[in-house]
């Protein structure tokens, strides 16, 4: 007889308890792993099955971990350049896509680099600033978009 922890039911085959798990995910989700069709008593113990399962192909680089298909796909993707943000550990495929997560996410500035703590001092850094010029008259400054002068 076949066992439905999360919901304390019990299932005659198999086959009835995968069709319960898969038409009830959202609530398995964290417990049920559906490429081995096995129930685990906590999303702690299903993270541990994927990480010491051969069955599983996960891509330890990347935040998300992708568990891929086979060890080819894992392969292809490992052989894909990453670029990886260290202050939350996601891949990305290009310096492009690098820096715009670091704008949108984490208030970094895409024209010079530093990171704010706030999205208002981000703002502000971005205004426009003027910078008095070393030799030119007092009244003569340049100004610049980014807050930069260079």
């Amino acid at each position: 007889m076949e066992y439905c922890g999360p919901c304390d039911q019990h299932f005659g085959t198999p086959k009835s308890l995968k069709q319960h798990l898969e038409s009830n995910v959202s609530r398995h989700s964290q417990t049920y792993c559906s490429r081995c069709l096995r129930h685990f008593p906590h999303a702690g113990a299903k993270q541990q099955h994927i990480a010491d399962s051969r069955q599983h192909h996960v891509c330890h680089n990347c935040a998300h971990k992708p568990d891929f298909d086979n060890q080819d796909e894992l392969d292809e993707h490992l052989e894909m350049e990453q670029y990886i943000y260290i202050r939350c550990d996601h891949a990305f495929s290009s310096s492009k896509l690098l820096t715009q997560h670091g704008a949108a996410v984490h208030n970094g500035c895409e024209s010079c680099g530093p990171y704010f703590e706030s999205l208002s001092n981000l703002t502000n850094h971005r205004k426009p600033q003027d910078f008095r010029v070393s030799g030119m008259p007092k009244g003569f400054r340049l100004r610049l978009g980014n807050g930069v002068a260079s």
